[in-house]
């Protein structure tokens, strides 16, 4: 739900879907009060909430690299690559809104 209805808005939509979200779903769903709702997943081999920088390992710049191919993760980053990697897995389409200059092409 977050991932389809909660992502198709800006930062104060965001604010207001989440508000929402937890208001109506927060005791059934268990979240942590210390997660918002677009900073964690349900980790489903684990059974628990994981915030996404715990998905992917410590990054460490690789010094033969230059500059310019340097990319390093962030929450949005690793959000989107794992929402659109499940998709894929899935065999469904997906559809990568948004401003230019935020990444897509680069996660994609």
């Amino acid at each position: 739900m977050t991932w389809s209805l909660g992502a198709t808005t800006n930062l104060e939509g965001r604010e207001k879907f989440a508000k929402k979200f937890r208001g109506m779903f927060s005791s059934k769903v268990g979240m942590p009060d210390e997660f918002g709702i677009y900073d964690c997943m349900w980790n489903m081999t684990s059974k628990e909430w994981v915030k996404w920088t715990n998905i992917v390992d410590e990054y460490h710049v690789d010094n033969r690299i230059s500059y310019g191919e340097i990319v390093v993760p962030t929450f949005d980053s690793i959000r989107m690559q794992y929402v659109t990697r499940t998709l894929l897995k899935n065999k469904k389409h997906v559809l990568c809104p948004g401003p230019t200059g935020t990444g897509k092409t680069v996660n994609i």
